[in-house]
């Protein structure tokens, strides 16, 4: 298992070394040009850094589902976006955007989750010729009122049926809505990624935390779960200090 930690190319450099890998926001990797991912890329490089993964997929202002919305927008934006990732060298693409993935109470559901669907099945076709595999991440109910667990979420996986359309599990979201571990087993040939934090008040991991990370270890190895998992919480103090402390602890605690 590979532990990595979601950070902007600036913080990035603080943990050189020390992360396995990187997973940045591409919602910014897409508002910039060609040239300037490039850059980033190569800022990367020479310090030894891998982006294998982005998160904040959309825009905070984008509304993907609705009779109002714009399909060819949403389209076009995708496109830009995997090709962004693409230029990074990035593995996975989490799809999370809670509040732009919201279905209005004022909108018909089923052609909204149609909508959703069609869009993920569009994301997935965009991802495949770049060896790009999209994660879906189930999100609490506090946050958006579609794909709540990671076991409505897997529902949604098969639904679609893609190859490059896979599972993300965040045990920040699975504590919060009381969901058992045991539906990582379950769906553990469609799990590809995972995000981890302290769950009860999502701070970064760290000894002496009252979740039981030992016990996470060995689920995911009895699984035989190999992927990343990547540290998404808020720090405590400094970036430039929790983030080192928190990715040394869990490097022991998954080692």
């Amino acid at each position: 298992m590979k532990i990595g930690i979601c950070a902007s190319p600036q913080e990035a450099k603080c943990v050189c070394g020390m992360a396995d890998y990187i997973e940045m926001n591409l919602s910014y990797l897409a508002s910039l040009s060609e040239e300037e991912v490039k850059e980033i890329k190569a800022d990367m490089d020479a310090c030894g850094i891998t982006v294998s993964a982005t998160n904040n997929l959309f825009p905070g202002d984008m509304r993907l589902c609705g009779k109002d919305v714009d399909t060819d927008t949403i389209f076009a934006y995708i496109r830009k976006a995997i090709e962004s990732a693409a230029l990074m060298g990035v593995a996975f693409c989490v799809f999370g955007s809670g509040r732009q993935r919201n279905i209005p109470d004022t909108e018909d559901r089923m052609a909204c989750e149609k909508q959703l669907t069609d869009m993920i099945r569009f994301m997935g076709d965009c991802a495949k010729p770049h060896g790009i595999t999209i994660v879906l991440e189930p999100l609490n109910s506090a946050e958006t009122n579609v794909i709540n667990t990671a076991r409505e979420g897997a529902a949604w996986v098969k639904k679609i049926g893609h190859p490059n359309v896979m599972l993300l599990v965040d045990i920040f979201h699975m504590v919060k809505e009381k969901e058992s571990e045991s539906v990582i087993l379950e769906n553990i040939d469609i799990i590809r990624h995972m995000h981890i934090a302290e769950p009860e008040k999502r701070l970064y991991p760290r000894s002496g935390d009252a979740y039981d990370y030992y016990a996470l270890k060995k689920l995911l190895t009895e699984a035989g779960y190999d992927g990343g998992i990547s540290i998404e919480g808020i720090p405590i103090g400094e970036f430039s200090e929790s983030a080192p402390e928190s990715l040394g602890f869990l490097k022991s605690v998954f080692a």
